[in-house]
């Protein structure tokens, strides 16, 4: 005669299996979905439409899409080494862009060939006399450092453009666009929380931007920090005023850069847009 005490357990555990199978399957299938439309394992809040979502392709795929700097960027899009080298993801970024590729420094890595990578960028001996490394510990960037490093390259152009007060949001917008689509790069320095992001101050270069009458102008921020963000569309304003928020180290505002193939290491001013 069974024991029904015993097929009473047994029935209760194998349910208890069961249930616990199943919140698996949900979180797994939640996860795989985040990891799908760029969001990693952070939710994003509504404004942003990541890159690979039906919306996000919709609006690349748009003629009001302006997409000039997104294929070169598409090319060479790396992922941030570390969680503290947003700065030199960037940098390396456009650098591959903009340099002929027999300009580009040689990582002993992939010796003979010219490649920036962050490594061989980092280690150069003007870059790292212009971040001050092994003088002091590293704590990331600001606007003005990231300027200056870039500037350690021959034969380029690097403008930096603070989005300070005296500039209103309508004014850097147009800029962006306007230099976007005469063929330059450009690198943004925003603070992550403004765009209900996790983290603080971040670098990623923006690839275009979306615009039709009367709609709000959408811009394609790359994230470098591919583990945690994919690239996603940013309203405008949203970029902007994640730009205004001031950078503890240097106590200036955020901003962008503006990288070209002619050097003329130039600061914006108001008179100039």
């Amino acid at each position: 005669m069974p024991n029904n005490t015993n097929t009473s357990i047994g029935v209760f555990a194998a349910l208890q299996l069961l249930f616990l199978l199943a919140c698996f399957h949900q979180a797994h299938s939640s996860l795989q979905r985040e990891i799908l439309f760029g969001d990693g394992s952070v939710k994003r809040k509504s404004s942003l439409i990541p890159f690979t979502s039906p919306k996000g392709k919709q609006l690349f795929l748009s003629n009001n899409c302006f997409k000039l700097a997104y294929f070169p960027n598409a090319a060479n899009f790396v992922t941030q080494k570390n969680q503290g080298y947003c700065g030199p993801a960037s940098a390396v970024m456009t650098l591959n862009n903009v340099v002929p590729r027999s300009e580009a420094l040689v990582d002993p890595i992939y010796s003979p060939y010219p490649y920036y990578t962050q490594d061989a960028w980092i280690q150069d001996m003007c870059v790292k006399q212009v971040l001050g490394i092994g003088s002091k510990p590293w704590r990331g960037m600001s606007l003005e450092q990231e300027a200056a490093a870039l500037s350690c390259t021959k034969d380029i152009r690097v403008s930096t453009v603070f989005a300070d007060d005296s500039h209103d949001n309508k004014a850097l917008i147009n800029l962006m666009k306007m230099q976007l689509q005469q063929g330059s790069y450009i690198i943004a320095n925003i603070l992550r929380t403004d765009i209900d992001e996790k983290g603080y101050g971040h670098f990623s270069p923006i690839a275009a931007f979306h615009e039709k009458e009367q709609r709000e102008t959408l811009f394609l921020f790359m994230d470098v920090a591919r583990y945690k963000y994919g690239p996603v569309w940013v309203p405008a304003d949203e970029l902007v005023n994640a730009m205004r928020a001031k950078d503890p180290f240097s106590g200036r505002p955020r901003g962008f850069l503006i990288v070209s193939k002619q050097k003329v290491n130039q600061t914006w001013s108001q008179a100039d847009f």
